[in-house]
């Protein structure tokens, strides 16, 4: 990759994830300043309390597989295991700490991600440093548009879902209507049934996969496009739609890359952290909340990689990338001339 970040072409798949790297830790601190703001303090207090009802139940699952040798009936003289009673205060707070989550993904996160959004649009295209302040102020002016995106958006894939699942639901059910009279009887009665019964729930699992997939991808973008190119929500969704078009492999493979990346980085420590509930659970507390804060603070680089694919979209699709070059060669038309004026103006 050139060291100029802000050259603009048609990227592949793998320019596009060498680049988002590169930006991302041009803007590094800017990000973990952000996520540090905005992310990490939530995830920290949902972790910790998710970890405390965790580290609950995995002392529960320990003390039950301790207990096996006592119910056998030659084992009369040992005393029983000691469970400990569930805290409900804690099990109360998880679900209104949810809730609370819940809220904040369609508010402070959106904030967030628009920041994100914003700082390296201008970082690739505009060869500029947007300031934290005024990306910020940028994400709570389109609140309103971003929240109405997450929803509808949210609302299709529900749809998909729902949709997919019972057409795809109509070929099980035919299948074991018409194989099982077959099956039935035959040499291979209940072992070729369950063959049979578990290949059609794993085409169906594979299919709703697909569907779902297709769709999310498929309407992806939308926050981007109220960002970057100030349309409302159905035209976001749109644009979306029109820009992956022909591009889906494209979109699809570099978006579960980032995913990929997230997960890791959120859940590599914290499912490590399993481990250490056998030791203490004080212990996996502490590292299952560390896990999902080192998560957090790696956060903005999928937003970074998301918004480069866009911008890589528009290139592809549009030419977005000779629009840029000739809005520059106007700007600094207009600024040679404003500067010769002055010039003149002066002597």
């Amino acid at each position: 990759m050139e060291e100029n970040t802000t050259i603009l072409k048609e990227m592949s798949i793998g320019e596009v994830l060498d680049y988002s790297i590169e930006v991302y830790k041009k803007n590094f601190k800017k990000l973990t300043i952000l996520a540090l703001i905005f992310y990490v303090p939530f995830m920290m207090l949902s972790s910790f309390i998710t970890g405390n009802i965790l580290g609950d139940q995995l002392s529960s699952l320990k003390q039950l597989f301790s207990s096996i040798p006592y119910a056998s009936p030659y084992a009369s003289g040992f005393s029983e295991p000691i469970y400990d009673s569930p805290n409900y205060f804690l099990t109360i707070i998880s679900y209104l700490m949810s809730f609370f989550m819940l809220v904040y993904s369609i508010t402070g996160q959106l904030v967030f991600e628009a920041a994100i959004i914003r700082i390296i649009y201008c970082q690739v295209v505009r060869n500029n440093d947007e300031k934290l302040a005024d990306a910020v102020k940028l994400g709570f002016k389109n609140l309103p548009t971003l929240i109405a995106t997450k929803l509808l958006y949210g609302l299709i894939i529900s749809a998909v879902y729902i949709g997919v699942f019972i057409v795809a639901m109509i070929p099980v059910v035919l299948g074991a209507a018409i194989f099982s009279p077959i099956i039935s009887g035959g040499p291979f009665d209940g072992v070729l049934g369950v063959v049979v019964i578990i290949i059609l729930i794993v085409a169906l699992l594979v299919g709703v996969v697909l569907a779902i997939g297709y769709f999310a991808v498929k309407f992806l973008f939308g926050k981007y496009s109220v960002l970057i190119e100030n349309k409302n929500v159905t035209d976001a969704l749109s644009r979306s739609s029109v820009l992956t078009k022909g591009n889906f492999w494209h979109a699809a493979l570099v978006a579960v890359f980032g995913y990929i990346v997230l997960y890791v980085f959120s859940n590599a420590v914290s499912t490590g952290a399993m481990a250490a509930a056998i030791i203490d659970k004080n212990l996996f507390i502490l590292l299952y909340t560390l896990g999902q804060v080192i998560g957090a603070i790696f956060y903005p680089f999928t937003t970074t990689l998301l918004t480069v694919l866009f911008i890589n979209l528009k290139i592809k699709k549009e030419g977005f990338d000779l629009e840029v070059k000739v809005d520059r060669l106007i700007e600094e038309r207009q600024r040679l001339q404003n500067t010769t004026y002055g010039e003149s103006f002066n002597v």
